[in-house]
């Protein structure tokens, strides 16, 4: 796969960290630096930023500078991992995310006590459609915050939403004791710093707030039994998500971590369930697997006899397949 950016080509030889993650949405890459010219081949570091806030550092097997190239000319930022001729797939995508999750969490904050009035801020939006249903609850006299790194497939919002690019590990602080609710989803997995941002959330809170973090455990999901060839590249796609910063199974440390933080009242909840084709139980995956899997193919990691008969596999009518584990976990400020 050949990615543009400006003065230079990078091709991509190997799978990047991450980069056949389907929780790894729309990305921007830029260069940080040129290191380690080997027989032709220079290696290079990227920061890559994904719409749900996440930030990684890649790999990249070897950069082709164009002919008569100027390498003083400032590199253009560029869609890397959701290019422009795909975005419609992936916003089709989180559409297909949201319509399974969302439910569970509206139900979840509107048994928590989110209302009339009340300030809000959702961490990392994505396509923004809790941010619409938090604007709906709290009212004309409430606030909400929506807030992501990447705001290409947010939504228009109502009046009462205040929209942000930001990055919540390296843009300025949001407002202090600001908040009622905090809620965020499939955010703290990404981050690299994941327990220093947890904390500051913490801070963002009013005395009595409520933070809801909502994140996964990955480990069943990647080892389940499935048909051969689908089985290894699953393996391949879901076992990308770790690396030595990266936690797919996050989920399971919330409840300590937010225990050392000082909460009170907490509590959680867990759920799986079956994922199927044509449905937004499983398209939200197989949609990112469709993309994921050229990719693979170009790097020779996977057949393209075999990523095709891996892609029918999962289109069968009848297939299920087990999701990941979802956790939610849930505490109060304490009062001042």
């Amino acid at each position: 796969m050949i990615v543009w950016f400006g003065a230079f080509v990078v091709d991509v030889m190997t799978v990047v960290d991450g980069m056949a993650a389907p929780n790894v949405m729309t990305m921007h890459c830029r260069p940080l630096g040129l290191t380690d010219a080997i027989e032709g081949t220079i290696q290079a570091s990227f920061v890559v930023s994904g719409c749900h806030g996440c930030s990684c550092s890649v790999r990249v097997a070897r950069i082709v500078f164009e002919e008569g190239c100027d390498l003083d000319k400032p590199v253009t930022q560029t869609h890397y991992g959701t290019a422009e001729d795909e975005a419609a797939l992936e916003r089709r995508r989180l559409d297909m995310l949201s319509a399974q999750l969302d439910p569970k969490t509206f139900n979840l904050l509107d048994r928590l006590g989110i209302g009339a009035g009340m300030h809000c801020l959702e961490l990392g939006a994505g396509n923004g459609t809790v941010s619409a249903w938090m604007a709906e609850r709290v009212g004309a006299q409430g606030r909400v915050m929506s807030t992501d790194i990447d705001l290409q497939f947010h939504h228009e919002m109502p009046d009462n939403v205040i929209v942000r690019q930001h990055d919540i590990e390296h843009d300025r602080p949001l407002p202090v004791g600001h908040f009622d609710l905090v809620h965020t989803r499939a955010v703290l997995q990404h981050l690299k710093t994941r327990e220093e941002v947890l904390a500051r959330l913490v801070q963002l809170l009013k005395p009595r707030g409520l933070l809801v973090v909502e994140d996964g455990n990955m480990r069943e999901f990647v080892e389940q039994r499935l048909p051969e060839p689908y089985a290894a590249i699953h393996r391949l796609v879901a076992g990308a998500n770790r690396d030595s910063w990266r936690d797919p199974d996050v989920g399971e440390k919330l409840l300590g971590w937010m225990r050392d933080l000082g909460l009170v009242d907490l509590d959680l909840r867990g759920s799986v369930w079956a994922m199927k084709p044509a449905e937004p139980s499983g398209e939200w995956w197989f949609l990112a697997l469709e993309r994921a899997l050229p990719r693979l193919v170009d790097a020779g990691l996977v057949g393209p006899s075999d990523a095709d008969q891996a892609m029918r596999q999962v289109r069968r009518p009848g297939f299920v397949m087990q999701s990941p584990t979802s956790l939610a976990v849930w505490g109060r400020r304490p009062p001042d």
